[in-house]
């Protein structure tokens, strides 16, 4: 029991040091007004940096990629070589983890909503780039708008993700001293 939560620590750790929130560091700039209330000015500017902007979205896009799987990797890890586990010596050894259980379906659910989110995100900046900034301002703008939303969901889904990584070892301390404390369990430690 000792190790296991040794190795839940040590991957809270991992993920708290290594998630610092990168789908929320590159955002774009939201101009004043909807694609409907764009003024000419807008668009103007828009087609003259159009370059620069696909430039930037490519390169985001690419990033992208890598911190995805390297993220993703972390959050099943917790998920499967840390929670089920632990889930699953509590339930062999007919010991009540019912919190733990509870917290382990909400990361799971918010994990699975997470892969959800970037592919929809994923998909919606390969739209993006498609577009010719030049000849459809207004369609492009508001194609990165929607990114931007996906991109604001995938923080969302992040920072639910360690908020429940932090519920989970809250729960394990208030189990693990229950657990000293009860008499019944004193050569179970």
């Amino acid at each position: 029991m000792e190790r296991m939560k040794k190795r839940l620590f040590m991957m809270i750790g991992l993920t708290l040091a290594s998630i610092v929130l990168p789908f929320a560091s590159v955002s774009a700039q939201q101009t004043p007004g909807m694609s409907d209330e764009m003024t000419d000015t807008h668009i103007q500017r828009i087609q003259a940096n159009c370059g620069d902007a696909l430039r930037t979205i490519q390169q985001l896009h690419t990033n992208d990629a890598p911190l995805r799987v390297d993220r993703g990797q972390v959050f099943d890890s917790i998920s499967t070589k840390l929670m089920a586990r632990l889930n699953g010596r509590l339930v062999l050894n007919k010991l009540d983890g019912s919190s733990l259980v509870k917290i382990t379906a909400q990361y799971d659910k918010t994990l699975s909503d997470f892969r959800k989110n970037y592919k929809q995100y994923d998909d919606q900046m390969s739209i993006v780039l498609t577009i010719n900034c030049t000849k459809q301002p207004v369609t492009f703008y508001d194609n990165v708008a929607k990114a931007r939303d996906l991109r604001t969901k995938l923080h969302a889904n992040i920072v639910s993700l360690n908020h429940l990584v932090g519920d989970y070892e809250k729960a394990f301390d208030v189990f693990r001293a229950q657990f000293k404390s009860d008499p019944t369990n004193r050569g179970s430690s």
